[in-house]
């Protein structure tokens, strides 16, 4: 993959994430007919090139210095001064408004390539608005409809030409079709043994973190500080965050890849279409995370809202330490921990750590921390050590009976890692009740460990020859 970057950078509302999905291949980044829906920089993979592409907010010239759109407008400025080309998205319907005029001057000053991008032009009828497009003197000029995909095999090869050597010359064309690039996301719990196995099965993969919890808790300040740069723009407005923003950093030495997510508030305070979807599609990364960072503003304390949020976490199968942010500004953290045992008493496995992204106290220890709860995730144990073990507990705590009838247990194994997921042999499953695969889990847990993540147990019928 060539070590170059193509930045995606124009007005609001122009239409540069819906490029960007159509770049990348998906729905990477939210797109809304609101402005100002992306404020961070995104990156993601141009699969067509083998390049890295950033997506960037819209510069607003006018934005005041004090104002959340200033912090848009300078992680903007660092996607320009970062990138090798320049992708300068114009709204084809609008024509060319007084601020592009001021935009095309800035990216001429940078003296890189700038390929000019105007987008909207659905139909061959459309290509008549072009002609004004041309009078901005950027070379090459191009027509393109990001919605439906007309016109992106003439940008790769813009994209190919202003890259030059460097690239991977198998370069796939674009296929272009009508579908919707934001669909309804649908958060599910997996039933299945193994969480997004394309992620599980590469054992050198980054660490993936995901970040949750409610709007301003701290969770952009976290990653930030972990990062080292200002990859995620902190404002204490609610909502600042929308696309989840993924980083790679290392950290003593070992790679992580961060996702932040939209602060989830309550329902009834979530009217905004924008942020229901930038919701979801936080939450639906959940399946691809190893370990989530519920974080948590020591100055309120433990809310409902963070419970529920937690129940999404436990379901989702990933891993959870909570984070106790801001807990330098809090004269003992010791109330918090009973708040924790007293209101998400489902989550007594998690590991809890103190920390303050303002100073950075506690960010060793969490690191720590996800580090041992990922060996701890991954852990597996052989079956003739897992029957063994199992055998004494059936002996001590016999299964329930079903009818007047006992229930015989043949064996236990371990189905996956990434989360610990075992399956048991019974001879009749539907009469193993939830209490029994809750005391299932408990015993692998007391017994292995598995600090910090779900263990779950599915059952099995089976007719073989039974341990119990």
């Amino acid at each position: 993959m060539s070590d170059k970057i193509i930045a995606i950078i124009g007005r609001p509302n122009v239409g540069k994430s819906m490029l960007f999905n159509r770049l990348v291949g998906g729905r990477a980044a939210l797109v809304h007919d609101s402005s100002g829906v992306t404020r961070d920089r995104r990156y993601g993979t141009a699969k067509a090139l083998s390049l890295q592409i950033v997506d960037t907010g819209g510069i607003d010239l006018s934005a005041d210095e004090s104002n959340l759109f200033s912090r848009v407008k300078e992680q903007t400025e660092i996607a320009i001064e970062e990138a090798s080309v320049i992708l300068f998205v114009l709204d084809g319907r609008t024509g060319i408004m007084p601020d592009d005029y001021d935009v095309a001057t800035i990216l001429r000053r940078t003296s890189k390539p700038v390929i000019c991008v105007v987008n909207k032009i659905d139909t061959a009828k459309s290509d008549l608005l072009m002609s004004d497009f041309y009078k901005l003197g950027f070379d090459p000029t191009i027509a393109v409809s990001a919605a439906h995909g007309r016109g992106a095999d003439n940008l790769i090869d813009a994209m190919a030409d202003a890259i030059g050597d460097d690239l991977d010359q198998n370069v796939t064309k674009v296929i272009n079709n009508d579908e919707e690039i934001i669909n309804d996301v649908v958060v599910e719990k997996h039933k299945d043994l193994h969480l997004a196995q394309e992620y599980r099965d590469n054992p050198d993969r980054p660490i993936r973190i995901s970040f949750l919890g409610k709007p301003n808790a701290g969770k952009s300040s976290m990653m930030n500080r972990l990062s080292g740069e200002e990859r995620s723009a902190v404002d204490s407005t609610p909502g600042t965050t929308t696309d989840p923003i993924d980083v790679l950093c290392h950290y003593n030495e070992q790679a992580y890849k961060m996702v932040d997510t939209a602060g989830i508030r309550r329902r009834a305070s979530r009217g905004e279409a924008v942020e229901r979807i930038s919701i979801s599609i936080g939450l639906s990364r959940l399946k691809e995370t190893d370990v989530t960072i519920l974080v948590i503003d020591s100055t309120l304390g433990i809310t409902v809202q963070d419970s529920k949020i937690a129940g999404l976490i436990e379901e989702s199968g990933s891993s959870i330490i909570i984070a106790l942010n801001k807990s330098d500004k809090v004269s003992s953290i010791q109330p918090l921990h009973e708040q924790i045992k007293d209101r998400l008493p489902f989550l007594s496995y998690a590991k809890v750590v103190s920390v303050s992204a303002l100073t950075g106290q506690g960010f060793d220890k969490l690191m720590n921390t996800v580090n041992q709860v990922v060996s701890d995730r991954r852990y597996r144990v052989s079956t003739a050590k897992l029957n063994r073990f199992f055998q004494d507990v059936c002996e001590r705590h016999p299964p329930p009976t079903h009818k007047g009838r006992s229930v015989r247990i043949y064996y236990l194994t371990q189905g996956g890692v990434d989360p610990p997921t075992f399956i048991l042999w019974v001879s009749r499953p539907d009469s193993i009740t939830k209490a029994y695969k809750r005391f299932v889990a408990n015993q692998m847990r007391q017994h292995y460990g598995f600090e910090g993540s779900p263990v779950w147990v599915v059952i099995k019928a089976s007719h073989k020859l039974k341990i119990a």
